[in-house]
């Protein structure tokens, strides 16, 4: 069949008819009419049954289908011939023909539809559609024999064949349908899906419930349970421990039935076929397959009085066979018990339950104590409660969305319990939180490398190719440590000379304190930019909020231009320690700020060092874990406040705090504008990666050039980022004149806290006072 073939296809999910192509969708043999298919399409899979057709080939017609030679010509069943099991004889396709015109479901009469693709019984539009599991067909030990391979050119996918007898379809094929708007990839071809970035969603989303793949937890898999393994393995027939605790034994066949037999079993059924058998009975596994086959092997009739006898008849006689070659050889029932290695009560109930079986429900009831679905929803509401925050650091590799990571499973449960008339447990409260939420509780930073942590767990062969990437990326690891500690030896013996390690805190949101509402507002955010002296130990902090500014580039430059214009006129050369963020710290715009400084103020040498990419651990961080400290300890209700728990974090030499306000933020965009005329070439015409500099450092001597090198080890370059030789009166502009607005939603948020006293009074009239906008562009991320 060409691959551009078209299909009507209707599809089980919503009953829809779409026309597609055959290179599009998914089928382990040649489609016909009434092939189950599957087709993957925006990112699932869907899956339908094939209506008809539209193939003008030559090679069209039904008689040259390969699937149509397993149809035996004049041996279709006429409607007035009876019904052949295929549990009473061994049958195969080249003895007598599979003719079923009903469904083979065991409890179903209905017209034959199509077959399964696993067990290829027959069965109706009903069980064919509803994947109806293949224990419930009438299949015994597999008995109908089907080719492994039909053809070289169509051969069976894993032995399943679609299996269609030739009688019309329930279903009518409408005129006008719908064209399945897009291609996508076969199963034959490379899949090549198109992934949608992680949208960034705005802070206070609502947590989003998520199939059970993505939950943040592996959900439970029913088949590892020990109770079903041992249920698996006493229909296997294997040793087995009981629900009280006995052990029992592996199945075996019992002895023959002694020579005053007067069927002679034993002489009707050679050993090797009673063994057969008996592993083909207890190899199904299954308990319907098991009833089935003692049903359709044993019957019952009533017995009547002898002629002239003055006993009562017996009420009921039964009647045994076994299938041996394609026929039935009756036995008695010694013989068949032990054969199958079952109880006499196990055939008289099955027998008994004949006319009215019905699948096995042991273990399929609803437990007498699961939880309700309505006090589930009150857990999935309470939980949908809370406001998230993608994660900052890995948005591009995962879906998760974060809470708060000052709260935990438990706090949520507590909230919970003082919110709930009628709570249920812990462990179902935490099992809905993990199987159906794919919510983890947000940390600023990872503590371990990405690229580090991808080549450990990299196979041998792909370590191979990553080795050489992997060496350099721990070469600079240290090199960038040594050139910290000789720089942080030298701090300490020359005082010319100081060293620095700064980084921006993790937002500190306001207010802050244990009232359980929090968790379910917005907060006001302030920003922390710290800076850590490696020579005497001195720690700075300059605090803002986030109506006073942002955390961009011009923020972070104006606070280092700030404590650079500070320091003591005894100090010349200064190194400056940092993460390699492109968007605050290894930028042209916090370069245009330290030439700027070394420019105007009596520093003669400012070097900028970055560490290397997930080796950023400096002394600086000890600083923000002083403040954390503190933070759990005190309530917050004013951004102001920051600063006083900023002052009493380390008693011994406490840290200098600096608060900035919005008119203290310098424009360096246009500073940039004006002092880096270039920042593309270097002098030898080479172009420069910005995100590959490692070192940059400007000199009094040399106002027009920056130098900069890739490496700790190469030599410096240089980039002349300006032409003229003027030193021309540089002015700063202040960037934001006037307060920042913060969102309406965050405001209302804030104000919600004031009129349920959260806040004191006392804050209440500057949580009013902020400026709002009902721009939703505005809403920040304090997680991050």
């Amino acid at each position: 069949m060409e691959q551009t073939t078209e299909l009507l296809v209707q599809w089980k999910k919503d009953g829809s008819k779409n026309v597609v192509v055959y290179g599009d969708i998914q089928c382990p043999c040649i489609p016909i009419k009434g092939t189950k298919v599957f087709m993957p399409w925006k990112g699932r899979r869907w899956e339908g049954v094939v209506l008809a057709v539209d193939d003008e080939s030559e090679e069209s017609d039904d008689d040259s289908i390969p699937l149509a030679q397993l149809i035996i010509k004049d041996r279709v069943p006429l409607p007035d011939q009876p019904r052949l099991d295929v549990g009473d004889v061994g049958v195969t396709m080249t003895d007598v023909p599979h003719e079923v015109q009903m469904c083979e479901h065991f409890t179903c009469l209905h017209e034959v539809f199509s077959t399964c693709s696993q067990c290829l019984v027959f069965l109706c539009e009903h069980h064919f559609k509803e994947d109806d599991p293949c224990a419930n067909h009438n299949n015994y030990a597999h008995l109908l024999q089907i080719p492994e391979r039909l053809s070289e050119d169509h051969p069976v996918i894993d032995t399943v064949l679609e299996l269609m007898m030739d009688v019309p379809l329930a279903i009518e094929v409408q005129e006008t349908v719908d064209i399945v708007p897009e291609r996508v990839a076969s199963a034959y071809h490379t899949i090549n899906a198109e992934v949608e970035p992680d949208l960034h969603r705005d802070i206070g989303e609502r947590p989003e419930q998520c199939e059970n793949k993505k939950a943040r937890k592996r959900f439970a898999d029913p088949n590892s349970w020990q109770q079903n393994v041992q249920r698996k393995n006493r229909n296997l027939g294997q040793a087995y421990t009981s629900r009280d605790g006995k052990q029992r034994e592996v199945r075996e066949m019992g002895p023959c039935c002694p020579n005053s037999c007067r069927f002679k079993c034993s002489e009707s059924i050679t050993a090797d076929a009673r063994e057969k058998i008996f592993k083909d009975y207890w190899a199904t596994g299954s308990y319907e397959q098991q009833r089935d086959f003692i049903r359709q092997c044993g019957s019952e009739k009533k017995k009547g009085k002898k002629h002239g006898s003055k006993e009562k008849a017996s009420r009921i006689t039964r009647i045994y066979s076994l299938p041996i070659d394609g026929q039935r050889i009756e036995v008695c029932q010694f013989y068949f018990i032990n054969t199958l290695a079952i109880s006499q009560k196990t055939v008289r109930y099955t027998l008994a339950q004949k006319a009215n079986f019905a699948q096995d429900k042991r273990g399929h009831h609803q437990p007498h104590n699961k939880t309700n679905e309505a006090e589930l929803d009150c857990i999935r509401a309470h939980i949908q409660k809370f406001k998230v925050v993608p994660s900052h650091y890995c948005r591009s590799t995962t879906s998760r969305q974060y809470l708060p990571g000052n709260l935990s499973v438990n706090k949520m449960y507590d909230m919970y319990v003082k919110e709930t008339v009628n709570p249920k447990s812990l462990t179902t409260y935490r099992y809905v939180f993990n199987s159906e939420f794919n919510l983890g509780f947000h940390a600023p930073k990872k503590d371990e490398c990405k690229k580090c942590t991808a080549f450990d767990n990299a196979s041998p062969n792909e370590k191979e190719g990553l080795k050489k990437d992997q060496d350099d990326h721990v070469h600079n690891k240290i090199k960038a440590r040594e050139e910290k500690e000789k720089d942080k030896q030298r701090a300490s013996k020359d005082d010319s000379f100081q060293s620095f390690t700064f980084d921006l805190q993790q937002v500190l949101s306001t207010p802050s304190c244990n009232a359980s509402l929090l968790f379910y507002k917005r907060k006001l955010s302030t920003y922390n930019l710290t800076l850590y002296n490696q020579g005497n130990g001195d720690g700075h902090c300059f605090l803002w909020s986030e109506i006073d500014g942002g955390r961009g580039s011009c923020e972070i430059g104006s606070c280092l231009v700030n404590h650079l214009e500070g320091l003591p006129d005894c100090v010349d050369h200064v190194t400056l320690f940092s993460d390699c963020c492109s968007g605050q710290n290894r930028n042209k715009y916090v370069a245009a700020a330290l030439l700027y400084v070394v420019r105007t103020s009596s520093l003669s040498v400012i070097e900028q060092k970055f560490l290397e990419s997930g080796h950023t651990q400096m002394e600086v961080d000890s600083m923000h874990s002083a403040i954390e400290t503190v933070k759990k300890k005190v309530p917050v209700y004013h951004p102001d406040q920051w600063a006083t728990i900023a002052s009493l974090a380390r008693r011994n030499k406490p840290y200098h705090v600096t608060q900035l306000h919005h008119h203290e933020f310098v424009d360096l965009k246009r500073l940039a504008s004006e002092l880096l005329q270039n920042t593309v070439k270097d002098i030898s015409g080479d172009r420069v990666y910005w995100t590959r500099i490692k070192h940059l450092k400007f000199e009094k001597q040399n106002p027009h050039v920056m130098q900069f090198r890739y490496s700790f080890e190469e030599e410096m370059r240089e980039i002349r980022v300006s032409s003229s030789r003027k030193m021309s009166n540089l002015r700063l502009e202040v960037l934001h004149h006037d307060l920042l607005k913060i969102s309406a939603v965050k405001k209302a948020d804030l104000v919600s806290l004031c009129d349920q006293n959260v806040i004191p009074l006392a804050y209440q009239a500057f949580y009013r006072a902020l400026p709002a906008s009902d721009d939703e562009d505005l809403e920040t991320f304090p997680e991050e």
